[in-house]
């Protein structure tokens, strides 16, 4: 539940024969990515909405193509990034979807019924839904290690929800019930094609982890160091089963465990600098 929200509109349904949908996106030089988001929900949006923060590569040229109406604002974190975008949105609910993301035929399906109004009545109490999301590494889907279904909270009722400020994995928040979409009408999410793409991420991911860490209290340990990685790979690769996903259960473990790792050490240097300039 998020106090900041804004209050839901009026139940959407009283009169109506059908529900409209916004699909909005935040961008900057998505040119790689977007045309297939967009290609994806060109049936099912009745609203596409554009945010972009700079973009110098054909991102909004590929926009345009798909009539979607498109903002400009400098980008300041991801969480005000996409409260920003999702306030120009103005149809019955929202759909935030990324840009390396696209909708299955399974989940168009469901939207196309639930904006028909054919879904059981509960679907229509909620103020919001986690959609499933299947994600590929290195060229292939990763269909255990924890990673699917990956539910994200993704489309709720205009009005009803905000995104939580955080340096890295923001969350949106939404005031009302929130039911899970089935496993099968999932989104796809292309991920890292490369090590390199990984790594070049990795460094300040990091980095605002532990910051957010730090931020919010957590205290360093040798114990959080040594074993919360330890704990992580196995949780993924046998708990999650990620031995099912082949090679790609047992990297995606250890890069895993190693992300845990990094972040931990990162949160005792800060504390360290934080301590010193505290005892100065």
């Amino acid at each position: 539940m998020n106090n900041n929200s804004v209050t839901s509109d009026a139940n959407p349904i009283a009169g109506r024969n059908d529900l409209s949908i916004s699909f909005v996106f935040i961008t900057f030089n998505e040119e790689k990515n977007i045309g297939r988001a967009l290609e994806s929900i060109k049936d099912t949006a009745d609203e596409i909405i554009i945010l972009d923060s700079g973009s110098a590569d054909k991102t909004l040229e590929i926009a345009s193509k798909y009539g979607a109406k498109i903002y400009h604002n400098k980008f300041a974190g991801f969480a005000s990034q996409k409260n920003k975008a999702i306030s120009y949105a103005g149809k019955d609910y929202i759909f935030i979807l990324d840009a390396d993301e696209e909708l299955t035929p399974g989940l168009k399906d469901w939207i196309a019924a639930f904006k028909a109004l054919k879904l059981e009545s509960r679907f229509y109490e909620a103020a919001g839904f986690y959609a499933p999301r299947k994600s590929s590494f290195l060229g292939r889907w990763i269909n255990y290690s924890g990673w699917f279904p990956d539910y994200t909270l993704r489309l709720i009722k205009r009005g009803a929800g905000a995104f939580k400020k955080a340096r890295v994995h923001e969350s949106l928040e939404v005031n009302g019930a929130v039911i899970k979409i089935d496993k099968h009408n999932y989104m796809r999410h292309y991920t890292y094609d490369s090590l390199e793409q990984y790594f070049d991420k990795f460094n300040s991911y990091t980095s605002l982890a532990a910051r957010d860490l730090l931020d919010h209290g957590a205290k360093p340990s040798a114990a959080k160091i040594l074993f919360n990685p330890v704990f992580g790979f196995l949780k993924q690769y046998f708990i999650k089963r990620g031995f099912l996903d082949g090679f790609h259960g047992l990297l995606l473990a250890i890069l895993s465990a190693f992300y845990v790792f990094v972040k931990y050490c990162k949160l005792y240097f800060l504390a360290r600098t934080v301590d010193e300039i505290d005892n100065k």
